[in-house]
């Protein structure tokens, strides 16, 4: 099975959890699956350093972070390219 580069992150905004409800995913696809209230924060910093050689220029680093309702981290992800 081929898999998407593409990844997509997903904060739902319209508040109503689905207590119970749980759909089955396949782990591979699904990282983390938090069926409750709560938000999602983004960081995307440019990382300069000196280079020696092997240089393509700044480096971008993304952090993504999940919290419930009292503002408790589920589950941070982070990606640099």
């Amino acid at each position: 099975m081929n898999f998407s580069k593409i990844q997509f992150m997903t904060s739902g905004g319209g508040s109503m959890a689905l207590k119970g409800i749980v759909p089955k995913w396949d782990p591979k696809e699904l990282k983390f699956y938090h069926n409750g209230e709560g938000f999602m924060s983004v960081q995307i910093t440019q990382i300069k350093g000196n280079c020696v050689k092997n240089c393509f220029g700044p480096k971008t680093k993304l952090d993504i972070a999940f919290y419930d309702v009292d503002g408790k981290v589920l589950y941070n992800w982070n990606k640099s390219k």
